[in-house]
């Protein structure tokens, strides 16, 4: 039995060296490893050898056995690799120091409209104002009638920073911040800008289609 293993390690060796893809070392494994395969059939047959000479031929076999696996795992490996570089050679080149497009992009539709609405309140003699989307509890809530704890504060009572200020909820607190500013009778235009408010409505914050003049 010594001899056959001899031989049929001598014989993988050479298949394997053979095996130059996927397809090849799989059908390999399966014709050594199999239900069927040859290391399979050295272990089927350990019932047939003596007593004595059984656990050195298993240990023979099971060292075979990792011979074996040990080579397939080496072959799978070194497939992969040489099919990988293969993917590298043959992909499609660029030379990264050719200078990029650096062309600019375009003003989204809402800016564009916005800006166009300015461009008609300013013919028509408004002064164009905006504010700040960060504003005092005052600016926001008491300055417009809506002291603590009113109701109305309900669905509009949120994102507050660590310093006492909020996000804008509203498009009032510019407004009245404007006529302090200016006084009444006033002739100034202000876009609304931003405003955040609390679920259900969706936790962005997007640009309000309302003006004040």
């Amino acid at each position: 039995m010594k001899e056959q293993m001899e031989a049929l390690r001598q014989r993988f060796e050479s298949e394997l060296q053979a095996a130059q893809n996927s397809e090849a070392v799989e059908k390999l494994r399966v014709a050594y490893l199999g239900k069927k395969g040859s290391v399979t059939e050295l272990l089927k047959g350990l019932k047939s050898v003596a007593g004595d000479q059984k656990k050195e031929m298993g240990q023979l076999i099971n060292q075979l056995k990792r011979q074996v696996e040990e080579g397939i795992a080496q072959q799978v490996e070194k497939i992969r690799a040489a099919e990988e570089q293969a993917q590298i050679a043959s992909a499609e080149q660029y030379d990264v120091t050719l200078p990029v497009d650096q062309s600019e992009g375009s003003y989204h539709p809402i800016t564009l409209v916005q800006r166009q609405l300015e461009e008609i309140f300013s013919s028509m003699g408004f002064t164009i104002e905006d504010y700040k989307e960060i504003v005092t509890d005052y600016e926001c809530f008491e300055a417009v009638n809506i002291p603590k704890h009113h109701p109305a504060r309900d669905m509009q009572d949120t994102y507050y920073l660590d310093n006492g200020q909020l996000l804008k909820t509203h498009t009032s607190a510019a407004q009245n911040a404007i006529m302090r500013k200016y006084g009444a009778p006033c002739g100034r235009c202000s876009p609304a800008g931003a405003s955040a408010t609390r679920p259900p409505t969706p936790a962005t914050r997007t640009p309000s289609s309302r003006w004040r003049a």
